[in-house]
């Protein structure tokens, strides 16, 4: 595994922080992944901050673009994503947008 190289003041930092992380995930952590825990964080943080200024059309055309770019990878999150964030309702307007309602089989109707 690579290996990040921290000030001491940094890493003493991290260090005593952990007792923070261990408190909240109520799970002992090594100082690696608490390590790793903080800089995921941090970069989602930075990102959301970056992206959350650029507004809905740039975020939509920097979708469209990675999907272009990388069809698999992005199409298929994009429906795993789908299938477990998007309400029913959500769904079946969509499908009735795009008339995909109507190569739906209908569920048969209760006697």
């Amino acid at each position: 595994m690579p290996k990040v190289t921290l000030s001491k003041e940094m890493h003493e930092r991290v260090t005593q922080f952990k007792n923070l992380v261990e408190a909240v995930a109520q799970a002992e952590l090594d100082i690696d992944t608490c390590t790793e825990v903080i800089l995921q964080r941090g970069i989602d943080l930075m990102l959301s901050e970056l992206l959350g200024q650029v507004g809905e059309e740039a975020l939509l055309t920097t979708v469209q673009k990675l999907g272009s770019r990388h069809p698999a990878q992005v199409y298929n999150f994009i429906a795993e994503v789908w299938k477990i964030g998007v309400d029913e309702e959500k769904q079946e307007q969509l499908r009735n947008r795009f008339g995909f309602h109507a190569t739906m089989k209908q569920p048969e109707p209760e006697e």
